[in-house]
C-alpha cells in the first residue's frame, strides 16, 4: 500500500475565535477516531485555523483500507444440516445468498451454539472513497455549537460554508458539505488578495495560500502578531499572551497600530477599561509596576487599516468608556449592601425564583460546608450575603464580563474586609480546569457553593447532558468544583452535600436527582483523571471502592507509580481471588463463616497463618493512609496465594471445604478491597 498526504480546507464566513478550541477538542478527535475506525493509518494529523478557513492536514495517509476477512453467520447446525448429515434448503439458500456453494460452509461456535457460516474476503476501499463517508458521518454525529442553516440543504454549521478544497496528493476527493462540492480552488486574503486561485497539489496549496496573504498556521500567526506588537511596546509595560492568542484568531494577516485612551477615563478602575478595550477587539497595555493600564492600546487590523478607521475606533471606545463612567457614578450613589433588595427583581433559571432566593439557598449550603469543614461561618456568610449584589448594578448589566470584579471593587469602596471583597470575584474561579483557584478559603467556599447550587438547579429542571453536548457549561462548572476540592484537599461528604443542596430548593425532595448529580460529579472525576493519563482500569478499580474524591486521586496516582516498576503479573493472585468470589456469587453459592478447623491442605493452612500475621498490620497501614506501604505489603501475598491456587481446588465438590475456602478468600479480599478492586485492572496496564 502507498501513502499520500490529504488536505481539506473548509472556507467559511467569519468564524468566532472560540472555534479553534472546538476544532482541537471536538472536531479533530472525531476525525482521527473515524480514520482509525475505517482502518486508514497515518503518520500525523494537523489542523490549522483562520477566521475564514478550517484546514485538516493528514500526513502519510494510507491510500486504501487493508483487506479483511469477514465471518457471516447463518442458521444453526440443527436447522442447516439434517439427521443424515446433508445440507438443508435453509443452508443452501444462505450459501447462495452470499455467493458460495453449499460445500464451502463452515461450522463455528457462536454464543454457545454451533452455527453455519461463510468466510468472505473483502477488499479494502480506496481512501478517496472512504474519506467522503468519514466527513458525512462526522457532521451527523458531532455537536455543532451555535450552528446555523443557510440554504435548502438544511446542513448546519457554525457559519455558512462558501467553498471547499479537498486533495489527496494531487487528486480532488469528492466531498460535499451542504450544497458546496469540493474543488481544487481556494481564495486569498479578503482585502489584500480576494481572488480565487487553483492548486495542483498540497504543496502548491500551501505556497499559494501564503503568497495570497493568508498566514494559515494559527501558531505562526500568533508569533507574527506578537513580534509586531513587541516592536511597538512602550518600556515598562507588557501585554497578556491570552490577548495575542485571542486577536490572532480573528485575523488572517495582522497589521498593528496604537490608539489612545482619553485621559479623563484613566481614573476608571483599570479592569473596566481593560474589558471595554477587549470587547472592541483591542489589546490593552499594562504597566509593569503594580496594577494599572497604559494610556494606549493596540489595534489589530486584518490586512489593512488607516487613520480614519483608527479614529472611528477611538471614538467608539470613548463612547463606551463614557457609558462605563456614568454607570460607575450611578451605582456608587447607593451603598453596595443595599443592592441585595434589587436581586428580588432578577429571575434565576426558569422556576427557581429570583437571585434573592438563590442567595438564600447559597447561605444554607455555605453553612453546611462550614460545619462539616469546621470553618468560621460568620465571615463566609458575610461574603455570601453580598456575593451577587453586583448583578443588580448598571455596570454589570452593561458589561456582564465584570461580574465579580465589580462586586469586589464596590465592596472595597464600602469598606468591607479585603478578603471578603476579593472572595466575591474569586467565586467565579477557576474559569476552566487548570485555571487558578481562589486564594482565600472564603473564595473557595463561595465557588463550591455557587457551583453545586447551579448543578442542582439545572438537574432539578431536567436538563440532560450528552456525551459531547454541554450547552450550560455544567461540565466546566463541575470540573472547577472538583479542582478546588483536589487542590485544597477538602474532606467533603459529597452525597450529604448534594442532598442538602437539593433540599434548599422549593420543591419536594427528590433522591433520584441527587443520585444523578452525584453520578455526574463522579463521571467528571473519571474523565479528568483519564485526561491526566491515568489508565481506565486504575480509575475503575479505585472508584469502585472509594467515594472521597481526594482519596480517589491520591490512590490512583499512588497505584500508577507503584505499578510502573513491578512485574506485569503482580496483581494476578488478587484478580484471581476477586474473580473466583464473583463466580461464586453468580452461582448463588452461600459463603459460610470461616472455620480454621476445616483447613485440610498445607498451603491453605499457611495462607491462613499469613493472613493472621498481616491482617491488623495492613489495616493499620491503611488507616494512616500510607498507601505506598500498603501496596508494597501486598506483594508479600503473591507467593502464598499462588501456592494455594497451585495446590488446592477451591471450587471442589465437598460443599463444606469449598465454602470454607471461599470464606478464607473473602476475608483476604476484604483487606485488598480497602484500597481497590484490582479485578478491573488489565495486565497490559501494568508496568506502563
Amino acid at each position: 500500500m502507498n501513502r499520500k498526504d490529504f488536505l481539506i480546507e473548509i472556507g467559511c464566513e467569519d468564524l468566532p475565535e472560540w472555534v479553534e478550541s472546538w476544532i482541537e477538542k471536538e472536531f479533530l478527535p472525531a476525525f482521527v477516531k473515524s480514520l482509525e475506525e475505517k482502518k486508514l493509518s497515518y503518520s500525523e494529523v494537523k489542523y490549522f485555523f483562520t477566521p475564514r478557513r478550517i484546514i485538516i492536514y493528514v500526513i502519510n495517509l494510507q491510500d486504501r483500507q487493508p483487506d479483511k476477512t469477514v465471518e457471516i453467520f447463518g442458521p444453526p447446525v440443527s436447522v442447516g444440516i439434517d439427521k443424515d448429515g446433508k445440507f438443508t434448503q435453509a443452508a443452501i439458500k444462505f450459501a447462495n445468498a452470499h455467493g458460495f456453494q453449499v460445500d464451502k460452509l463452515k461450522i463455528k461456535e457462536r454464543k454457545g451454539e454451533k452455527v453455519l457460516c461463510v468466510i468472505k474476503k473483502e477488499k479494502g476501499l480506496p481512501a478517496e472513497k472512504v474519506l467522503p463517508e468519514i466527513f458525512k458521518d462526522i457532521f451527523k454525529k458531532i455537536e455543532i455549537p451555535r450552528g446555523m442553516v443557510w440554504d435548502e440543504s438544511k446542513f448546519k454549521f457554525i457559519r455558512p460554508v462558501r467553498w471547499l478544497l479537498s486533495l489527496f496528493d494531487g487528486k480532488v476527493v469528492r466531498i460535499e458539505i451542504g450544497n458546496v462540492k469540493s474543488k481544487r480552488i481556494s481564495f486569498g486574503h479578503r482585502v489584500l488578495k480576494p481572488e480565487s486561485f487553483s492548486v495542483s497539489d498540497i504543496k502548491d496549496y500551501f505556497d499559494k495560500v501564503t503568497k495570497n496573504f493568508v498566514i494559515f498556521d494559527h501558531n505562526v500567526r500568533r508569533e507574527f502578531l506578537k513580534k509586531l506588537i513587541e516592536k511597538e511596546l512602550p518600556s515598562d509595560t507588557f501585554i497578556n499572551d491570552e490577548d495575542i492568542s485571542r486577536i490572532s484568531r480573528l485575523v488572517e494577516y495582522p497589521v498593528v497600530t496604537k490608539g489612545k485612551i482619553p485621559e479623563k477615563y484613566m481614573e476608571l478602575p483599570y479592569e473596566v477599561v481593560k474589558v471595554v478595550i477587549e470587547k472592541l477587539k483591542g489589546i490593552p497595555i499594562y504597566l509593569k509596576n503594580g496594577k494599572g493600564i497604559y494610556p494606549e492600546f493596540f489595534l489589530v487590523f486584518d490586512g489593512a487599516g488607516n487613520e480614519e478607521i483608527k479614529r472611528n475606533y477611538e471614538s467608539v471606545l470613548a463612547s463606551k468608556l463614557e457609558d462605563a463612567s456614568f454607570f460607575l457614578s450611578e451605582d456608587l450613589k447607593k451603598p453596595f449592601s443595599q443592592y441585595s433588595e434589587d436581586l428580588k427583581k432578577i429571575s434565576y433559571l426558569l422556576k427557581w425564583g429570583t437571585l434573592y432566593d438563590r442567595v438564600s439557598r447559597l447561605r444554607k449550603i455555605c453553612s453546611f460546608l462550614c460545619d462539616i469543614l469546621n470553618l468560621p461561618c460568620e465571615r463566609i456568610l458575610t461574603a455570601v450575603n453580598i456575593s451577587k449584589n453586583d448583578l443588580a448594578t448598571g455596570m454589570v448589566s452593561e458589561f456582564p464580563e465584570l461580574q465579580g470584579v465589580i462586586g469586589r471593587i464596590y465592596a472595597e469602596k464600602e469598606g468591607y474586609d479585603r478578603v471578603i471583597a476579593r472572595s466575591i470575584e474569586e467565586q467565579y474561579s477557576p474559569k476552566f480546569y487548570g485555571d487558578k483557584i481562589p486564594e482565600s478559603i472564603e473564595g473557595c467556599i463561595l465557588s463550591l457553593t455557587d457551583r453545586i447550587e447551579m448543578l442542582a438547579g439545572f438537574f432539578l429542571e431536567g436538563v440532560e447532558i450528552s456525551g459531547s453536548g454541554d450547552p450550560f457549561g455544567l461540565k466546566r462548572i463541575t470540573n472547577g468544583f472538583i479542582q478546588i476540592i483536589w487542590e485544597k484537599k477538602l474532606k467533603i461528604p459529597l452525597e450529604e452535600l448534594v442532598n442538602e443542596t437539593v433540599k434548599t430548593f422549593p420543591c419536594e425532595f427528590r433522591k433520584d436527582v441527587g443520585e444523578k448529580i452525584l453520578n455526574f460529579i463522579y463521571q467528571r472525576v473519571e474523565n479528568l483523571l483519564a485526561g491526566e493519563g491515568i489508565s481506565p482500569g486504575f480509575i475503575k478499580s479505585v472508584m469502585s471502592r472509594e467515594k472521597d474524591i481526594v482519596e480517589i486521586r491520591e490512590k490512583v496516582y499512588t497505584l500508577r507509580e507503584f505499578l510502573k516498576n513491578v512485574s506485569s503479573d503482580v496483581l494476578t493472585p488478587f484478580i484471581r481471588i476477586s474473580n473466583i468470589l464473583k463466580q461464586a456469587e453468580k452461582l448463588s453459592i452461600d459463603i459460610p463463616e470461616f472455620s480454621p478447623s476445616l483447613l485440610v491442605e498445607e498451603s491453605e493452612k499457611k495462607l491462613y497463618k499469613f493472613y493472621k500475621e498481616k491482617e491488623n498490620l495492613m489495616k493499620e497501614i491503611y488507616e494512616r493512609k500510607d498507601y505506598i506501604s500498603f501496596l508494597k505489603t501486598m506483594l508479600e501475598w503473591k507467593e502464598p496465594v499462588d501456592r494455594l491456587f497451585d495446590d488446592v481446588l477451591v471450587m471442589c465438590d465437598d460443599e463444606k471445604l469449598r465454602g470454607n475456602r471461599l470464606s478464607l478468600l473473602k476475608k483476604i479480599n476484604e483487606i485488598f478491597l480497602l484500597f481497590a478492586d484490582f479485578s478491573y485492572i488489565r495486565k497490559e496496564e501494568i508496568n506502563v
